[in-house]
């Protein structure tokens, strides 16, 4: 697959040492009118499975925001908005899960980081920076193709 300027975007912004959330979003959110400095500010407390506890994966929220930025709505007027953003969502879990068996950051890493113990693994093994990088790349290209031109939020 061709990796986009929103790819590339992700990865470079993971590679500087901004988390997985914060380089998804910040990689997509400018095109929503959602400034670089908020994105990476709204972001940060979701890199590292939810707060460092090894919950979801940072990416996978990070692509979330992105969809209800996409597809969401922001009046109870249009309901099927929120149809169309639990469907991508659905979508987006199911293709990651397909490439990476599961959206937990302690099952993708293989250590709990929630406790002491499997956060000093992680780091000893700097898993941030040899098992990370692909998921927020997969997170990334799978975003990139579901969302297409997102340079104009769709109207749902």
């Amino acid at each position: 697959m061709t990796h986009t300027r929103h790819v590339q975007n992700a990865d470079a912004l993971f590679a500087q040492g901004y988390n997985c959330a914060q380089a998804i979003l910040t990689a997509f959110g400018p095109e929503h009118d959602i400034s670089r400095e908020r994105c990476l500010t709204m972001a940060t407390p979701f890199g590292a499975g939810l707060g460092r506890t090894g919950g979801v994966c940072g990416a996978v929220t990070g692509a979330l925001m992105v969809l209800g930025l996409r597809f969401g709505g922001d009046t109870l007027a249009n309901p099927q908005a929120k149809t169309a953003a639990y469907a991508a969502a659905q979508e987006f879990i199911a293709q990651f899960s397909a490439r990476n068996q599961t959206t937990i950051c302690r099952e993708l890493l293989g250590v709990d980081l929630s406790t002491p113990e499997g956060s000093a693994e992680a780091q000893a093994r700097n898993l941030a920076r040899t098992l990370c990088p692909k998921f927020v790349h997969d997170a990334a290209e799978i975003l990139d193709a579901m969302c297409g031109d997102i340079s104009a939020k769709s109207a749902v």
